[in-house]
């Protein structure tokens, strides 16, 4: 499926983190991307959706490095270093608050228009797992990738907030999980993934058995494997939108995918999650006008 254009990451540049945020790559819990990435990714320019910038302009001229440690200037979800005061923290932190195209976002089902479907190629890989501080994260080394368009963005990591950082109707969901991709221009994609209390998902097992109750150096399993592919819901519709990481240095250019339903863990499992990281979502974001699109039928 991706025999034609997986050359291109022969030469991606090595990332010095792999942590957003989407929480943690970016973080720079996020991965940040560039301005040269289309409005809504590859899919080409959104009718109707002003150009403009502000007059602080916050998009990057080429794809941004990520730190591991979310960057030199500390930050948090609470108090004087939560995200009210990240764009005064930093001069890198600029955007987080003179940006106009920050996420999250609400996601509103009844302003929408139609989009395609983007493809999943996801494969099973050993397990590596951080607590950063941030969140937990899972870093991804195999071969798995979504397509866009014509071009594939290669899956990097995937990482969670708790409660949601979008919502979707006004709703927040227990869990966000976002799996953070980049394509050979160092482009980002983001796919969001809400999660309800429910049924236990024995998907997350390999992972829930080793979540680190403390922060530090990323944990290489080479007896546990996870399958990205078992963490998306069977219904693959999805929001899409052009926004930015959540976290500082809060960096716009990307490419979000957020699923319309959700999947579900266990309310153990939940619980078990909140008792490492909790409340690490950011606030929702204006719009100013973005278009936001959905799919059906997928």
């Amino acid at each position: 499926m991706f025999s034609t254009d997986q050359a291109i990451f022969h030469d991606l540049p090595v990332l010095t983190a792999l942590a957003f945020c989407a929480g943690c790559f970016g973080g720079s819990a996020e991965f940040a991307s560039s301005a040269a990435a289309p409005e809504i990714g590859q899919y080409g320019a959104v009718p109707g959706e002003s150009r403009a910038q502000p007059k602080h302009s916050t998009m990057a001229s080429g794809p941004v490095a990520v730190s591991d440690d979310h960057g030199a200037v500390h930050w948090s979800y609470e108090g004087a270093g939560g995200p009210a005061n990240w764009g005064g923290i930093s001069a890198d932190y600029s955007a987080c608050s003179v940006g106009n195209r920050q996420s999250p976002i609400d996601l509103s089902s009844d302003q929408t228009r139609d989009l395609s479907g983007i493809g999943f190629a996801y494969r099973p890989t050993t397990l590596a797992i951080v607590n950063n501080g941030h969140t937990v994260q899972v870093d991804h080394h195999g071969d798995s990738y979504v397509s866009i368009g014509r071009w594939p963005y290669r899956l990097r990591q995937f990482h969670f907030h708790s409660p949601s950082e979008h919502t979707i109707d006004g709703q927040y969901a227990d869990v966000e999980m976002h799996l953070v991709h980049q394509d050979g221009q160092g482009r980002l994609a983001v796919v969001g993934v809400m999660i309800e209390s429910g049924e236990h998902n024995p998907a997350f097992d390999e992972v829930w058995q080793r979540l680190p109750n403390q922060v530090g150096n990323p944990q290489v399993f080479e007896d546990a494997y996870i399958d990205p592919d078992g963490l998306l819901p069977d219904d693959r519709n999805f929001f899409h939108y052009n926004g930015s990481l959540t976290t500082p240095p809060c960096s716009e250019g990307v490419s979000w995918f957020v699923m319309s339903s959700p999947i579900t863990m266990s309310p153990e499992q939940i619980a078990q999650f909140k008792q490492i990281v909790d409340d690490n979502n950011r606030p929702i974001q204006q719009r100013y006008g973005r278009v936001l699109y959905s799919t059906s039928n997928q």
